[in-house]
């Protein structure tokens, strides 16, 4: 008697049942002008048993390099996934408790400290899923991954005094500078949701090597939104690469910038002012990326290089 769909057409498909199990079904029409017909004749159907094992469909471990996320394919059994000794990890971590969320299919485990640049390899066994007859994951199943660091970005000073802050997430909609309400618009999707310096307009006609200043925990990719009306580009910025992407600014009229990319070091890093010359345009921005996850890697060097 529960009413369970209004397709718009003339096949349904239930989810989300309980194996083993029989359902009853009765069906009624409905016309264009909301007139219901009476219910068919009852049908009923019977689920399968689960004989699916779980599987992983992810392991990550991101910001705390004491926590590690398991998601599974299914719902899991909360006797077996909590079970800490149903988890190991190679490279010298040990698993030290291990917890179920609230959708029964993550696990958070806790460990001991990973380290950056290491490839860990996650080794999962017993743990079952919550059929009548409980299936169990392969034995010794395995999963590679490695712990990636919070990027922190602090310290952020400009030449000029003005306020720098940053800022996340890098999209539609967000601001650009700390002293204007003008807007990015066509951000790239491989830059969507990166945290950003919000720089000041006011420091547009700034110049020299050495004007804004920031640190970083980590390596990191910077990519610098530059104004397109500014054809000369600062000689700092002669050490940056053109990856061919671009952003819009929304002012009173849409402006183009070009964003150009460099990978540093963790530790401080300094780019210069806007401008080389008395010239006119918007002050650039800032977007900084980890270099482990860098979303536009370069193209591979050129191999069979022949003479002609």
């Amino acid at each position: 008697g529960s009413l369970v769909a209004q397709p718009g057409g003339t096949s349904f498909s239930d989810t989300g049942l309980t194996e083993s199990t029989s359902y009853t079904y009765e069906v009624s029409a409905v016309n264009g002008a909301g007139l219901e017909s009476s219910r068919s004749a009852p049908v009923t159907g019977t689920t399968d048993a689960d004989a699916t094992a779980p599987t992983i469909l992810s392991v990550t471990s991101s910001g705390n390099p004491e926590i590690v996320t398991i998601e599974f394919s299914e719902a899991v059994e909360q006797a077996s996934a909590t079970d800490p000794g149903n988890y190991s990890i190679d490279n010298g971590i040990a698993v030290l408790s291990a917890s179920l969320a609230a959708n029964s299919r993550t696990v958070v485990i806790g460990t001991t400290t990973h380290t950056l640049g290491i490839v860990y390899t996650l080794t999962v066994n017993d743990v079952r899923d919550r059929a009548t007859i409980p299936n169990t994951i392969a034995p010794d199943t395995q999963v590679t991954y490695e712990f990636v660091a919070q990027l922190v970005i602090s310290n952020v000073t400009a030449a000029s005094g003005n306020s720098y802050q940053v800022a996340e997430p890098f999209q539609d909609g967000e601001l650009v500078y700390t002293d204007r309400s003008y807007t990015y618009a066509d951000v790239p999707p491989e830059l969507v949701g990166s945290q950003y310096i919000m720089t000041a307009n006011d420091d547009k006609l700034s110049s020299g090597a050495s004007f804004l200043s920031f640190d970083v925990n980590q390596p990191v990719v910077v990519f610098v939104a530059h104004d397109d009306a500014l054809a000369q580009k600062p000689a700092w910025m002669a050490t940056f690469a053109n990856t061919g992407l671009d952003v819009t600014v929304v002012e009173f009229t849409n402006k183009t910038f070009s964003l150009y990319r460099k990978q540093y070091p963790q530790g401080q890093i300094v780019l210069g002012g806007n401008v080389d010359t008395t010239a006119n345009g918007n002050m650039y921005t800032v977007i900084v990326v980890p270099e482990t996850s860098d979303p536009i890697d370069p193209p591979p060097a050129p191999t069979q290089l022949r003479v002609l």
